[in-house]
């Protein structure tokens, strides 16, 4: 009723934060190439803690895998991809699973098109990072991603 007392029947727009509903699905015949090196050099202290020791080569080596490994399970399951909106762009978080035999993602991945047939990430965020930033668009009914 508030909004009425004010706007009248001028109520304002829903805000729009994608001109294109299809940036909010990860399209699994794009092909996706990480920027290993930056994730890791701007992104380290968001690694888990039994990580941050490691030297580069060996968190690279952890950091392929994770990014392989969903991959593959976004190629079957779109739902894993969740939109959030940054710097003025739609971008999809992919979970990342560096902790062996935990059932929970440690990070997430931040993707985004770098052309028609490719996406690429270059940073990676903790998962209240990922949380606050989805849920910009809508809250996120992932499974994976919760506060």
């Amino acid at each position: 009723m508030e909004l009425l007392n004010h706007f009248h029947d001028h109520l304002p727009e829903i805000a729009d934060f994608f001109q294109k509903p299809e940036e909010l699905i990860f399209n699994p015949k794009y092909s996706l190439v990480p920027d290993i090196d930056h994730i890791i050099d701007d992104n380290k202290e968001r690694f888990p803690l039994h990580m941050r020791h490691f030297d580069n080569a060996e968190m690279r080596r952890k950091l392929e895998g994770a990014i392989e490994e969903v991959r593959r399970k976004v190629r079957t399951n779109y739902e894993i991809a969740v939109p959030q909106y940054f710097n003025g762009k739609t971008q999809l978080l992919l979970p990342l699973c560096l902790t062996p035999n935990s059932p929970n993602p440690d990070l997430a991945l931040a993707v985004y098109k770098l052309n028609d047939v490719t996406y690429t990430a270059r940073t990676c965020l903790t998962l209240k990072m990922a949380y606050n930033n989805a849920r910009l668009i809508v809250k996120p009914q992932s499974t994976w991603l919760k506060p």
